[in-house]
């Protein structure tokens, strides 16, 4: 993935939920929620900073990756208080951090803040962050900083994903004493990170993907752009040796995060499970209640922002959830994404008494 994106982001071919289609989201664009609560929102959105942020990003794809510093940063002037502090996601992949990232991208704008022109995860080996903002014998903590100070000058925010690629205690501990602020994201079913995964192919232990003929199949991320997925039975097959151990490890992935963060240095961070920022999302079923999810997820999303050091405008949040909200299907029965349905629903319900976590994780 390069360094810049459009305003629409990038491409969803990272590690979202199987079942999101690539336009990420059912919101309005940007420019329109812009247009519908300037009039209430001026201490948020002063008068021609949106296009100041977008004069400093436009400047920035001619010089600052040459190394050419702006003389007169065109954002600066609108700069929120401590808008040049990092933010980071820290999740990990199958967790939705794609469009989580995607919408606190776009609510951090609506309070203010010119979002830098980064790739979703910096951290990744063949991120053009270590290649534009490298220097010989650096590290992609180098690089990182070196990114995070030159935005910083333009008033610009860096938003990352961390965990993956070259993330390590020393890339945390260094973009810490940069100022960063943090908030922990994880997917509280682990059956549906479980699938996630093995469709994808980011894990083989986990079990395969398969076609509608149980045979096994790479298509992982192609499946996504197949003109005829939606109509075909791509399922997995879950490997019943490793699924408990996974499944087990899996419940507790929000505060093994959590600790790597504390572990950094890094305190007072917001720990948010995806579906609380996503179900509102759904239209009402058994398994969803779309009034109940939708206040979960203004919640949720004030605590994300809070965590990121930015004083939640709940009018703002609620006005550009409502216009995604009840817009997509409600969460598929597992018995339609697991080939091997029944194997794992007898065992999950066998261990429920060793593994109360487990209550909850099916939908029959």
């Amino acid at each position: 993935m390069g360094l810049f994106y459009g305003r629409g982001g990038p491409d969803a071919t990272a590690e979202d939920e199987s079942d999101v289609d690539s336009s990420l989201s059912e919101t309005r664009a940007y420019s329109q929620l812009i247009n519908q609560w300037s009039d209430n929102n001026r201490s948020l959105v002063k008068p021609g900073c949106l296009e100041a942020c977008e004069a400093s990003k436009a400047q920035c794809k001619e010089k600052a990756c040459d190394g050419v510093e702006l003389q007169e940063p065109p954002f600066k002037h609108c700069a929120p208080p401590e808008a040049e502090r990092p933010r980071m996601l820290y999740a990990k992949g199958c967790t939705g951090s794609t469009w989580v990232q995607k919408v606190a991208r776009e609510l951090m704008r609506l309070h203010g803040f010119c979002v830098s022109p980064v790739a979703y995860e910096p951290l990744n080996p063949t991120s053009d962050v270590k290649r534009l903002f490298s220097y010989d014998n650096g590290t992609i903590g180098d690089s990182m900083q070196r990114a995070t100070e030159y935005w910083g000058k333009q008033g610009a925010t860096l938003v990352y994903k961390g965990v993956g690629g070259l993330d390590s205690v020393f890339v945390r501990k260094k973009m810490k004493k940069l100022g960063t602020y943090a908030a922990v994201v994880w997917r509280s079913n682990a059956l549906d990170h479980a699938v996630c995964m093995v469709r994808d192919c980011f894990s083989d232990k986990l079990g395969y993907a398969v076609d509608e003929h149980g045979n096994e199949t790479q298509i992982c991320f192609q499946r996504r752009k197949t003109p005829d997925a939606d109509s075909r039975s791509y399922k997995v097959k879950l490997n019943m040796t490793n699924v408990l151990r996974q499944l087990a490890y899996m419940t507790a992935q929000g505060q093994r995060l959590a600790d790597d963060l504390k572990a950094s240095d890094y305190r007072d961070f917001s720990m948010v499970t995806y579906e609380d920022l996503a179900d509102y999302q759904r239209r009402d079923s058994q398994w969803t209640n779309s009034t109940e999810a939708y206040d979960r997820a203004v919640e949720a999303w004030g605590s994300l922002l809070r965590s990121w050091g930015v004083t939640p405008v709940y009018k703002t949040i609620m006005g550009y959830l409502l216009s995604g909200a009840a817009t997509r299907d409600p969460p598929r029965l597992h018995s339609d994404m697991i080939y091997n349905y029944e194997e794992v629903r007898d065992m999950i319900q066998r261990e429920l008494r060793n593994w109360p976590e487990f209550e909850g994780l099916l939908r029959l």
